[in-house]
Formats: structure tokens, sequence, C-alpha cells
């Protein structure tokens, strides 16, 4: 194809008015017909007949209005480039800026027509620094090339100093020739010359030039000027060189003769601009500070914080006390309750306003005026990422169903509850990067769940514990057990010795916590995830949610229709991987701030840790985080324990037994409710031989059969599950840790292998009657037989010895259907 025959973006976009980059958008899947030299760059070049119809269709169009044939007569006939400003009528301010920009935007305007408009901005973005100084967003750089684009409208000759000139000028002032009669005004030139900005002025700034020009006024009349002639021509001075003042004659007419008539009156340092402080009027009492103090203090005390009906209570004196404005106040101020009950003076308002906003925060508290003081801003350049752990909590804000035996509704024979869940996610305090969170399926959650929560991420190989602290807040973060995570070195000297001395800190309010701005981005991220009821729920109805929610049947509604809980709902589980989901899509999302400063949260975990290496305790010391510790005194009921409102009772060794009336060691395993770890101090002061004891399960107290015996401990079971809540870790891409396995003392390493050992028999012991549960219920119900799969101790054997009586059965089955007499091979 001849290239005369073909055309670049730039060249098209100047025939449908559109920029290259958008012309490059709707050609992105047709190749194209040539290539073109523009400038000295070669750009992609494409011809008429390979247009998309629709482009083809507006160029035949624009054609037909302009006056050609065809749409390539339209192509070679572009229509020429907009009339740019001309500099002579530019103001010296506007021209060096266009110098600068024109400097700044050199190297990537020179790029190649097919690059993107974000990567010609990254390029920018150095130079824009080195000329102006200062930095601007990424968007307000690709609109200055944006435009200078099509002010070139494809010409690519970007040494016109036209292109860069902004939109908005300060026009030239021109000077008065001496052979005129025309006053000279040198000294509001000078004066002038002191605005930074003249395009973009401040209030007090115009008040400043209008003073100015009225001293000048009075100057020139006190040394027998004609007036007229001087308002004439100092009409045409502001319309030339001050424009901000005023656009028209009319408006410069109008505002001169008010300025003059003002500071005849009142004297030239009351002009002054109304919106930035308030003119006193002649009429305004004496008294209108301390009638204004009023007005806030009955406003905060007995109106709620609403000036109007304070005005009018205390204009009227209609208030509970009767109370009222004086009455030169009054006279000067006219209420009239029957045309407008709410009008404030606006002056009377901006006055009482300021005073009312200081009063709120002292009468809310002494809290709410903390929150209300200056934030204390910190420096994070001295904290490295993985120095401090925090967490806080928050409720979730998706309803969720959670399948439960005792749950308040039903569906298909099974039960279930509909709760908004509490999740508690742990993040770093430096980087925000997260690193696990807990979901509890209840209103509430405890202590022993946090513990539980920062026990499985600080023992995770990849994450390790922190360098120096925790971050929590008060409340029930402030727990025994909550703190206990911090005591690790006081249970032994090497503990120190290495390193490991932590700290929990505790926050008071909303601005300490780093992680509060963490939650909130959280909870951006899951909104369009099924149940979604709001961040306030009273404030703002989702009535479809709710709508399903009263559909769902209640185990206490029998002849009601029952409704699948998914249809709109998730469950449990699946909240879980909406969560990870968002806290994983969070951490790499780069983020703003004096923290990150463009990081993302796993760019900052892996840059900003200044090359230290997490410490990880190694596994035998598990225990030390993951059980509460206490001492009991065992009596004929064996040890109790108060878990949440819950009373368990431990007892069924015969090792406890013969420790009645001692003083035992007792460590609780928040994921093992089943069975508590016991040591005797007295006869085992190191705990090398400690031993586990099982939990008991409460049957009814009148007519307990067997099957109720068997129900009982199912609920019993099920009852144990409270404080289980689901746990998950985020292990960061990239991370150092180092366990070192001589920390602690060699009898503390014992101590926690034998507590590990037990730990591991139980849950091995349970995985094993979970596989054969269901075998053995079966096989067990076949030949008549009540085996409670939960309680066997050796489930694979029960299984084995069932399923070998249940082969002999069928072989002599077989043998009896024969009717042969031949013995049963063995």
């Amino acid at each position: 194809m001849k290239p005369e025959t073909a055309f670049t973006a730039a060249e098209l976009g100047n025939c449908v008015d559109s920029s290259p980059q958008n012309v490059r958008k709707i050609l992105k899947d047709v190749a194209p017909s040539a290539r073109r030299i523009v400038s000295g760059v070669e750009a992609a070049a494409w011809g008429l007949g390979s247009l998309p119809s629709p482009l083809i269709a507006k160029l035949a169009h624009l054609a037909t209005r302009h006056g050609y044939a065809t749409p390539l007569q339209l192509l070679q006939n572009a229509p020429r480039s907009a009339q740019l400003t001309a500099l002579s009528h530019v103001a010296n301010a506007d021209i060096t800026r266009a110098q600068k920009l024109q400097r700044a935007l050199a190297s990537c305007l020179h790029s190649s027509p097919e690059v993107p408009i974000a990567q010609l901005s990254r390029i920018a973005a150095p130079d824009y620094l080195k000329q102006f100084g200062t930095s601007v967003s990424d968007r307000y750089l690709r609109e200055l090339i944006n435009r200078t684009l099509q002010r070139d409208r494809g010409e690519r000759n970007f040494a016109r100093l036209e292109l860069y000139i902004p939109d908005r000028t300060s026009r030239r002032r021109a000077k008065a020739s001496p052979l005129t009669a025309a006053f000279q005004f040198q000294e509001l030139d000078d004066a002038f010359s002191t605005i930074p900005d003249r395009t973009k002025p401040t209030l007090v700034e115009s008040a400043f030039c209008w003073r100015k020009v009225v001293e000048v006024f009075a100057d020139r009349i006190a040394s027998n000027a004609n007036e007229a002639k001087l308002k004439q021509q100092l009409r045409q001075y502001i319309l030339r060189s001050a424009p901000f003042l005023a656009q028209t004659p009319a408006a410069v007419k109008r505002g001169l003769n008010r300025k003059i008539r003002e500071a005849f009156e009142h004297g030239i340092d009351t002009i002054v601009d109304g919106r930035v402080e308030a003119k006193r009027t002649a009429t305004q009492p004496q008294d209108f500070d301390v009638n204004c103090n009023l007005l806030a203090n009955h406003a905060a005390n007995h109106c709620g914080y609403r000036l109007s009906q304070a005005y009018r209570q205390l204009h009227l004196g209609n208030g509970h006390d009767g109370v009222r404005f004086s009455e030169e106040f009054r006279s000067a101020y006219p209420f009239n309750a029957r045309k407008k009950k709410s009008r404030v003076p606006n002056c009377v308002r901006n006055a009482a306003r300021p005073i009312l906003a200081a009063i709120k925060p002292e009468q809310l508290g002494s809290r709410a005026a903390r929150l209300a003081m200056p934030s204390i801003r910190r420096d994070w350049s001295g904290v490295a990422a993985g120095a401090s752990y925090t967490s806080d909590d928050w409720t979730f804000n998706h309803y969720v169903y959670d399948w439960n035996d005792r749950g308040e509704y039903e569906f298909n024979g099974r039960r279930f509850n509909i709760v908004r869940p509490q999740v508690l996610p742990v993040i770093d305090e430096r980087t925000g990067n997260p690193l696990g969170f807990s979901l509890a399926p209840a209103p509430t959650y405890n202590s022993r769940q946090i513990r539980t929560l920062i026990t499985r991420i600080c023992m995770r190989p990849e994450i390790g514990l922190p360098f120096e602290r925790f971050v929590f807040e008060a409340g029930i973060w402030k727990a025994r057990n909550v703190e206990a995570l911090a005591q690790w070195a006081s249970i032994d000297e090497s503990f120190a010795r290495h390193g490991i001395c932590l700290k929990v800190r505790h926050v008071t309010t909303p601005k300490a916590k780093v992680i509060e701005q963490a939650i909130g981005a959280f909870q951006n991220l899951d909104e369009d995830a099924p149940g979604y009821i709001g961040r306030g729920e009273q404030q703002v109805k989702h009535e479809r949610v709710q709508r399903f929610l009263l559909q769902l049947k209640r185990v206490d509604q029998p002849i009601k229709a029952e409704v699948d809980p998914s249809e709109m709902l998730m469950s449990t589980e699946q909240s879980m991987h909406v969560i990870e989901d968002s806290l994983k899509r969070f951490a790499a999302e780069p983020q703003n701030g004096v923290r990150l400063d463009g990081l993302s949260p796993a760019e900052g975990w892996a840059q900003l840790t200044r090359g230290k290496v997490h410490r990880l305790l190694p596994e035998s010391l598990r225990f030390l985080l993951g059980t509460d510790e206490s001492h009991r005194k065992v009596t004929n009921e064996g040890i109790e324990l108060r878990i949440g409102n819950a009373i368990h009772y431990y007892f069924g060794s015969e090792q406890l037994g013969a420790l009645i009336g001692e003083k035992v060691c007792v460590r609780y395993n928040d994921e093992l409710p089943e069975q508590i770890i016991v040591s005797h101090p007295a006869s085992d002061p190191r705990g090398l031989r400690p031993f586990s004891v099982p939990m008991f399960k409460l049957v009814p107290a009148h007519g307990a059969n067997r099957e109720q015996f068997r129900e009982a401990r199912e609920h019993q079971n099920r009852f144990v599950s409270y404080g289980r809540a689901k746990f998950r870790e985020l292990v960061p891409t990239s991370n150092k840790t180092i366990c070192r396995q001589d920390i602690g003392s060699p009898e503390l390493r014992a101590a926690g292998e034998a507590h590990n050992r037990l730990e591991r028999q139980m849950v091995e012991l349970n995985a094993e009657r979970d596989t054969e549960r269901v075998a053995i219920e079966r096989l067990a119900a076949e030949r008549n037989r009540s085996i409670d799969a939960k309680k066997v101790r050796r489930p694979s054997r029960v299984a084995k010895h069932l399923r070998s009586a249940q082969e002999w059965e069928a072989k002599i089955k077989a043998l009896e259907a024969n009717e042969q007499g031949q013995s049963i091979p063995l």
C-alpha cells in the first residue's frame, strides 16, 4: 500500500476529533497496513479499507459534512489544528512555566507513538520533579501529556511553546505609552507582582489588591487628579493587569465604586472579603460575643447541638429556664417564628459554630476530648518489618450459616445457626502484612481463642516470633492468659540469652491502632460476597437479606416450609475462603503513606526487615504457648475447670486418684478440651512425668437409659466445642526464621516432649475414631449391638473384629443355603 493512502492514529484522530490513544485502542485488533516516518519516528498506519465499519461510517458522515466526496478526500485534506494561544498575550510567569513543562515532557513525547500514555507519564515523572522541584500524581501527568498531544494534532512538532501554555493564563500587562495622557500605575504593578499565582489568588490576596487600588485612587485624588478620568483608567488597568478582581467592565465598575465608598465611610482597613472575615456592621451590638457564647452553650446543654432551636428559644425566652438574648442583640437581629422559625443570621451562626465544635468533645467525656486532639504523628523509619504483631476484632459484614446440632434453624434434617462471625486478624504493625486470622461463629469471642491464634502463628516455621512485642487493645485482650504470651523470658534464663524477651503494649484509642485502617481495607474487598448486610445494619437495611432470613425455618416452626440457607448465604467454611482471599489481595496491593510509600504489605515484609531473622521456638516448647497453666487442688470430684461460662470436671485417672488433697499443675489446651495434662510439682518439680486426665461427660439426672446415655455423651461432645474457633495462617512469600534446639533447659524440653506425646496420642486416637466411626456404627447396627464409636479405645481393632464377624456370618449362611456338611475352611 502506498504510504500516502495509509494514515496514522494521530491523523485519524484529527479527523474524527479523538485522541490518538483512543484510536489505537479501537484499532488494537487490526494489523497496520504500512509504516510511516513522522517527525523522525516510525509509526503504524492503516489504509481506509482496513478500518472497522463504525469508524468508516463516522468518516463518511464527516466527509459529507465538510463537503468532500469520499472519506479518503477528507483524510487527505484533514482539518487544520485549532488556533493556539498567541504568546504575545501570555504573562511572563505562564511562559516560564510552559518552558519548564516543555523540558519536562521532552523525553516522553519523542518516544514512539505506540507507547501507552501510562508509560509516558512514568518516563516524564523524574524530569517533572527536576524542573518544578515537586512531584505530582500520575493522573495529573497523564492529563498534561494528553493535552499536549491533542494540541499537536499528530504533527509531532513538540518544539512549539504554544503547546505547553496553561488553559487559564494571565494576560500580559502592557505599559501605557508616555505619548498618551494615561495615568501610570507603577505602584500597583509593584503590589500585584507580590502575588505568587495571579490565576488563582486567595481571598486575602484579592482583598489586599483592592486596598492598594483604593489607596492609589485616594493619593491621586489628593493630588487634584480628574476623578472621572482616573476611575476610567483604573477600570481599564484592572481588566488588563488584574482580571482576577473582576471579569467584565460592568463588574469592575460596580466593584470599584463599592470599595471606594466603603473606604470613605469606614476606612481603607475595613476592605476585607466577607468570606474570610465577617465584617462588623454598624448595627452589630456591643455584647455580640457574649450572646454568641450564650447561644453555643445553650445549644450544647439543652438543644442537642442544634443552633436553630437554641437561637429560637433564646430569642423568644421559652426555654427551660427562661434565659433570653439581650435587648440590644434582639433589636439588632429581629426574629419572626411564624415566617422563618429556623433562621439564624449568618454572622451569628458563623461565630457560634466554632464555639459549639470546641464544647462538644469536652461534654461527651474525657475519651472524646482525647480523640478530638490532633493526632500524634509517628516516625516509622526506625521500625523494622516484623518488629511487632498487632491484632483486633471486627464483626463480619455478612450473615453466614453454621451447621450445629443444637442450632435454631433446620434444613434437610440438619440444624444450623445464622450468625455474623467474629474475625480476629493478625498483621505486622510496620507493613500491615496479614499473618493469619481466626473466625469464631458466635457473637462473641474469648481470650483463649486470642491465645490460640497467636500461638498458631508464632509457631509457624515460615513466620516465627516478633522481634520486640505484641500490640493489643484493652478489654478482653488484657486477660491473664493473653498477657502470659509475653512472659516466656521468666520461664527459663536461656530465653533471655537468645533475645526472646517480648512485651505486650495496650492501646486505648482508635488513632493508636494501626490495624483499624487495615480492617477497613479488608472490609472493602469482601463486599461482593453473598449475605452482605453492610457496616451499619441498624442504619442501612438490606431488605433482601432480611426477608431471606425471615423465610428460614426455625426448629419450633414445624409447619413452615424448609429453605436452603445456601441460596443466599455462605457457610462458615466459605466465609473463611472469602476472608483469606481478601487478606491475600490486600497483601499484594500497593499502599501509600509514610509506612510503605508505594510498596505492598508483602513487599514491605520482604524488604524492610533489615536482615533480621525471626526467632522460632522448638516444637518441644510449644506447650508453653499453646496451653493455659494453672494450679488446682485435687478433690474427691477430681479437678474442676471453668471454661468461659461452663464448668468442666476431669477425673477417671488412677494417677490422679492417688493425689487427692494435693496441688497439681494443670495445662489446658483450647484445641483439645477432651483432656488436660497434669503434673505433680511435689514429686515431679520439673514436670518430666505428666499424665493426661479425660473430661467427664454428664448424663441426665432422671431415668437415664443406655440410649439416653449415648445421646447425653453426644451432647457433651458438642458442648465442648465451645470456643473452638477456626484458624488460618497466611504464610508470607519470603521470611527468615531460625529455630535453636538448645533454647530452654534440658528438663524443660523433656517436659515439653512428654506433654506433646500425650497430646499426639489423643489427636491420633480422635483421628482413628473419625476414620472408623462410620464402619463401626454400620456393622454394629447390623449385629444389633450398641457400640459408641466415640468411646472405643482401639477403633481399628473393633472395626476389624466386626468385619471378621460379618465375613464368618456370610460364610455360614452360604453353607446353610447349600445344605452341605463341609467344614468351614480356616
